[in-house]
């Protein structure tokens, strides 16, 4: 009895902690409100601040206000329990600014303004819309240009701003962050962010943090990257809108001497409108990020798209990259990075190459090795469709690929350097060079590929290559000629010259298309002589693209399912339908 009875005692005694809701409206809160009541919130983001939170509490914002302040929590929360920090009621989302808005102009000279900000700003916004830094005076030409002299602002306007500009009117950066992420298992959504004068989210500690989620957040109109978080861990990027910086990145995670980041998920985000890279990893050859899965981002109009430096082991998937040519121009590039899989991935209309393998910029030239791209469409860049270039990158396998539409002089398709590669069952057709091997490759290995319609050459293969394998391919047309050891020849020179295709055919593929637009263009018909045609390669290399798919990414079929092998991308097999009366 005197067992139960303690026990009993215990459990009445034993502490439970419930989550608490606070509430923050910048228009009719107050500070000294209890907060814990939509009727009763609080006003600043000082007060916010300045409080201590459990795992677990939610600090919500009332839509439609505005805050001119930084956000910088006090504590964390635990693994499953994070604290949150969102949104209430109903209209825009609160907005978290680095910006102050400016009121008091005076006019300086004809269609020219100034104002006197408390501090230099890096950014002005105009009723929302960022505005061009110009670095001289007699540059001020055209509306929301604006120069910064002494403790001066000055803008090109054609009447006053405080009337030109009225929702809300014109901002400069004021403040370095908007959002100071110091705490671990911190969770941002349904905010908007804007006007910092250096990142407006980033980690803002010199250890690791871990468990941090940033959610269906808009970040637009920053002076620097936008969402930069450096030496973090299991951290989540995801369905978040990042646009319109005025230098450096969109998205970027970072591992450095104060922490490796890893275990890393950057998703279904749209980036747009930044000069530098969309989205990117970025470490040191001592300090690689680990274990990031970069998948459903769409990202367009940047410098470059999606971009890894110094990242291994990682997953770039189902991205859709495009028209990023304000800087280098790359849909998708790894620099430095291996064991990485691009997989099912659109890259188009790129200003440089659309996928491109690099070694690492500093001096260890660290390659872009071990990888694996596969089943990506990739067509109407400006320059390369898939890229090797580096010597130090080795050992790469490029299968079930569809690149189209390369047609500027001198580029090609696949380029590859260095030893080791794979380049199996991808379908190149339209493109002004097909496979091009550069200077020191060796043991590489080119089987079952479509390659049609090439311009110029279909392969070439310079004369220090060696080890050199191509075989079960299909070429087409006749005429387009081929380079083995430096020298220009027809197909049958290539075949008794090199040695190589024994097992390949020169007939036309019947693709769907001939002018391909889009991927599914690049199905076969059913009279293709690639069908049946190809080299079994095994089960590493078994799944294909299923030409009953009509978008992309296609679904994946078993090329064993259906007796021999198809050459190109697209498996092709009937449907059978059965009819039961």
């Amino acid at each position: 009895m005197k067992f139960a009875i303690t026990c009993l005692i215990w459990v009445w005694f034993c502490p439970i902690s419930w989550a608490t809701t606070y509430y923050v409206d910048s228009a009719y809160g107050n500070d000294s409100n209890s907060g814990t009541s939509s009727s009763a919130p609080w006003k600043t983001i000082a007060k916010v601040n300045g409080r201590s939170f459990l795992a677990g509490d939610q600090i919500l914002f009332k839509r439609g206000s505005t805050w001119r302040e930084t956000l910088t929590p006090a504590t964390g929360g635990i693994a499953g329990k994070p604290i949150v920090f969102g949104a209430y009621g109903s209209g825009n989302p609160p907005m978290i600014s680095g910006a102050n808005l400016l009121t008091s102009w005076s006019q300086y000279s004809t269609n020219v303004w100034r104002a006197y900000p408390a501090s230099a700003p890096s950014v002005v916004i105009f009723n929302g819309t960022l505005g061009r830094h110009v670095s001289y005076y007699s540059s001020l030409q055209g509306l929301r240009d604006w120069y910064w002299s002494g403790s001066a602002l000055y803008v090109y306007a054609t009447s006053s701003p405080t009337s030109l500009w009225t929702s809300p009117g014109v901002e400069a950066g004021a403040r370095n962050r908007c959002i100071s992420v110091r705490k671990s298992y911190l969770r941002f959504q349904d905010l908007a962010v804007s006007g910092a004068n250096g990142y407006a989210i980033t980690t803002d500690v010199n250890f690791p943090l871990t468990g941090d989620e940033f959610r269906q957040l808009t970040v637009k109109n920053v002076a620097n990257t936008a969402v930069q978080l450096n030496a973090v861990t299991n951290i989540v990027v995801d369905s978040n809108t990042v646009a319109y910086t005025a230098a450096a990145n969109g998205i970027c995670v970072v591992s450095s001497s104060y922490g490796l980041s890893s275990n890393i998920t950057i998703s279904n985000n749209t980036v747009y409108g930044i000069p530098g890279m969309a989205i990117c990893t970025d470490g040191d050859a001592s300090h690689l990020v680990t274990l990031a899965t970069l998948k459903g981002n769409v990202v367009h109009d940047n410098g470059d798209g999606v971009y890894i430096h110094y990242t291994d082991s990682s997953t770039i998937s189902g991205n859709v990259s495009y028209s990023n040519t304000l800087r280098e121009g790359t849909g998708i590039g790894l620099s430095g990075s291996s064991y990485n899989v691009v997989e099912k991935n659109v890259v188009y209309s790129n200003g440089h190459n659309g996928i491109e393998m690099s070694a690492g910029r500093f001096s260890e030239h660290r390659g872009a090795s071990n990888n694996i791209v596969r089943y990506n469409s990739v067509h109407h860049n400006r320059s390369y469709g898939i890229k090797s270039s580096s010597s130090y990158s080795t050992s790469n396998q490029v299968y079930y690929n569809l690149v189209f539409g390369h047609t500027a002089p001198d580029t090609c398709a696949i380029h590859f350097w260095s030893t080791g590669h794979k380049i199996y069952n991808n379908t190149l057709t339209n493109n002004y060079n097909g496979i091009c091997l550069y200077t020191d490759s060796a043991n590489v290995t080119i089987k079952n590929n479509i390659v049609s319609r090439s311009a110029n050459i279909q392969i070439s293969v310079p004369s220090t290559s060696s080890g050199i394998v191509c075989d079960y391919n299909d070429y087409y047309p006749s005429y387009v000629g081929f380079i083995w050891k430096g020298s220009y020849m027809s197909y049958s020179s290539w075949k008794s010259q090199s040695g190589q295709d024994a097992h390949s055919i020169v007939a036309d593929p019947q693709l769907l298309s001939s002018n391909p637009s889009s991927s599914p263009d690049l199905r076969l018909q059913s009279s293709s002589p690639a069908i049946n045609h190809a080299y079994n390669l095994g089960t590493t290399y078994q799944m294909g693209l299923d030409e009953q798919s009509s978008n992309f990414p296609a679904a994946l079929v078993n090329q064993s399912l259906y007796g021999a092998w198809d050459i190109g991308a697209y498996v092709y097999h009937q449907v059978l339908t059965v009819v039961v009366r």
